[in-house]
């Protein structure tokens, strides 16, 4: 082997015994990308999380499905784990609150919000796809002489935890 170093005997003999579990355990590894992300493949409330689709400073958005009691695609955001603090999850609910109270046909509707078992607050909206906004901006030159547009573009994404769906 190239680059092997060489008092490596013991632990070549170790492979040899172990091999076969190893080697099975590399490839579940390497072909299941949500290893990377605990929360994909999880229920949350209603919904099973399938795949993470945009983040923020302080939130994370997933794609997700509700199976019960109609099946459709959703968009889940949550905090970030270790960004739970009080001013964070003030900020957080104060969203969730100002989305549920909007009604305008570009903006996605908020349809369940709660807390997960360990208390991260969550809600769930319907799935628009679609490019950031910070994206748009940029694809449509949106900016002033100054560049006011363009940061405001930047932060309502940071503010909306980068959703883009």
């Amino acid at each position: 082997m190239p680059n092997t170093p060489p008092n490596d005997a013991k632990l070549r003999a170790d492979h040899a015994q172990t091999g076969p579990v190893h080697d099975e355990l590399s490839v579940t590894v390497q072909m299941n990308p949500a290893q990377d992300d605990p929360v994909v493949g999880t229920h949350i409330g209603r919904s099973k999380v399938l795949q993470k689709i945009g983040e923020g400073g302080w939130g994370v958005v997933y794609m997700a499905e509700q199976e019960q009691p109609v099946r459709r695609r959703l968009a889940l955001k949550i905090i970030k784990l270790g960004m739970d603090t009080r001013s964070v999850i003030a900020r957080f609910e104060a969203e969730r609150q100002a989305l549920a109270m909007m009604d305008h046909p570009n903006i996605a509707r908020v349809l369940d919000a709660g807390a997960t078992d360990t208390g991260r607050p969550f809600f769930v909206m319907e799935l628009v796809r679609g490019i950031s906004v910070t994206d748009y901006c940029d694809q449509y030159s949106l900016s002033m002489p100054d560049g006011r547009i363009s940061e405001s573009c930047k932060i309502s994404s940071k503010r909306s935890g980068g959703c883009r769906f």
